[in-house]
C-alpha cells in the first residue's frame, strides 16, 4: 500500500538550520535550471542571475546533499544507529524512520514550491489568471453577462413588456491532482555522482511546463468559438479588421494579436509590396509585421515537447489569438500551493529502488466575461 507523507512541512522548514539549507538548495536548483535547461519560453522559472560555474555548482551540489541528509538524521536521531554518509545507512534510515523521510521531503517539496512560486511563465500571464488556493479548496468565478438592459418605447399608462435582471453565471474550478512518479535509487542518492540539483530542477520545470501546456491547450481550443463571430477560418484584411473591431467593441478596450512568428508571418504575407508600405525591413528582421492592418501584434515564443522524439511545437502555428490585455483574462487557473509526496510500500520495485510520486493540483478552464477571438492562418 502507498504511504502519503502527510506532515507539517513548516515544522521542519521553519527552523533556522533548515532555512539555511533551503536557501542553498533553491540556489542550486536555479543554477541547475540554467545549466541543464537554459532560458526559453517555458522553463524560464527563477533562473540563476549569473552564468553557472561548474566547479561552484558541483561543490554546492555536494554541500546541499550532505546538509539535507545530516539535518534529516538529526531530526530522526538516527546518527548512532546508521552511518548515513554511506548508501546502505541512508537506505536504512529512509526506509525505517518516517520522521527521517518527512524531514528530507519537507526540504525537497519546499524547494519545488519556492522556485515555482517566484517564477510564473510570463506568456501564460498574458492570457490566464492564476489563483492560489488552500489545500482542498475550490474557487467560484462569477461571470457577468455582456448584455445591456433593453430600453423600449412605452407610455405612462402601459405596463412594461420585458422584465430584466442582472445575470451572473458561476464557474466552479477545483484543483485536480497531477503526479510525477520518480524512482529513487537509494544507493545512489548520497553518492558523489548523484546530481540532486538536476533532479530538483527537472521536477520544478516538469510541473510548470504541464501547467503551461494546459493553459495553451485551453486558450487555443477553437471549439468554444465555433459558430460565433469570434472565430475566422480564413484570413483576409476585412475579416481580420472586423474580428478585431468586434472584440474591441465588446470589451471596450484595444485589441492585440498574439501568435508565433510563423503564424504572424503567414498573416503578414498578405501585405503586398512590403517595400512600398515601408515594412520590408521589419518583416525580414522579425518574420512578421508588428502592426498589421491596425492591430498590434506580439510574438508568443515557441516551445517544444522534449518528451517527443520530433520535438513537436506546443503553440500552434496556424492560429492567432486576439484579446484585450486590459480586461478579464479568458483562462482561469486555480492551484493548491503545496507539493505532496506519496511513497510506495518499498516492495513494488527492485530492492534498491523506491518510488515517490510528487503531487501538485491545479485546474484550467475558460471562464470569462471578456470576448476573445481566434484567427486561423
Amino acid at each position: 500500500m502507498s504511504e502519503i507523507l502527510s506532515f507539517s512541512r513548516d515544522m521542519y522548514t521553519a527552523q533556522e538550520e533548515s532555512k539555511n539549507i533551503l536557501e542553498n538548495a533553491v540556489k542550486l536548483t536555479k543554477m541547475a535550471i540554467q545549466k541543464y535547461h537554459g532560458k526559453d519560453a517555458v522553463s524560464n522559472i527563477g533562473l540563476y542571475s549569473s552564468s553557472v560555474n561548474n566547479v561552484e555548482y558541483d561543490e554546492l551540489n555536494e554541500t546541499v546533499k550532505k546538509a539535507i541528509i545530516k539535518y534529516a538524521s538529526s531530526v530522526a536521531n538516527v546518527g548512532d544507529l546508521f552511518d548515513i554518509n554511506t548508501p546502505a545507512g541512508f537506505k536504512s534510515a529512509i526506509g525505517q524512520f518516517s520522521n527521517f523521510r518527512e524531514a528530507l521531503f519537507a526540504i525537497e517539496t519546499k524547494i519545488i514550491d519556492t522556485v515555482n512560486s517566484k517564477s510564473e511563465v510570463e506568456q501564460a500571464l498574458l492570457m490566464a489568471e492564476l489563483r492560489n488556493l488552500a489545500d482542498g479548496d475550490s474557487a467560484t468565478f462569477d461571470i457577468d453577462s455582456k448584455s445591456l438592459f433593453t430600453v423600449e418605447d412605452t407610455g405612462y399608462s402601459n405596463n412594461s413588456t420585458r422584465l430584466q435582471y442582472q445575470f451572473m453565471k458561476p464557474e466552479f474550478l477545483t484543483p485536480r491532482p497531477k503526479d510525477a512518479a520518480i524512482a529513487v535509487d537509494l544507493y545512489q542518492f548520497n553518492t558523489i555522482g548523484f546530481d540532486f540539483g538536476k533532479q530538483m530542477a527537472k521536477l520544478a520545470i516538469s510541473f510548470r511546463v504541464a501547467m503551461y501546456d494546459s493553459i495553451i491547450a485551453a486558450i487555443f481550443d477553437t471549439t468554444p468559438l465555433l459558430n460565433t463571430p469570434f472565430y475566422k477560418a480564413l484570413f483576409a484584411k476585412t475579416t481580420w479588421q472586423e474580428l478585431a473591431n468586434r472584440i474591441a467593441g465588446a470589451n471596450g478596450s484595444a485589441v492585440m494579436a498574439y501568435g508565433t512568428n510563423i503564424a504572424l508571418g503567414k498573416a503578414s504575407d498578405t501585405v503586398g509590396d512590403k517595400w512600398a508600405y515601408g515594412v520590408s525591413e521589419e518583416f525580414v528582421k522579425n518574420g512578421f509585421v508588428r502592426d498589421l492592418y491596425g492591430v498590434p501584434a506580439m510574438e508568443l515564443r515557441q516551445a517544444v515537447s522534449s518528451n517527443d522524439a520530433n520535438y513537436t511545437f506546443k503553440v500552434p502555428d496556424t492560429k492567432i489569438l486576439l484579446l484585450t490585455p486590459s480586461t478579464d483574462k479568458p483562462v482561469k487557473t486555480v492551484m493548491e500551493g503545496q507539493t505532496f509526496v506519496i511513497a510506495d510500500d518499498g516492495r513494488t520495485n527492485a530492492i534498491n529502488l523506491k518510488t515517490y510520486k510528487y503531487r501538485q493540483a491545479w485546474e484550467v478552464k475558460i471562464a470569462t466575461q471578456s470576448a476573445y477571438g481566434i484567427q486561423m492562418v
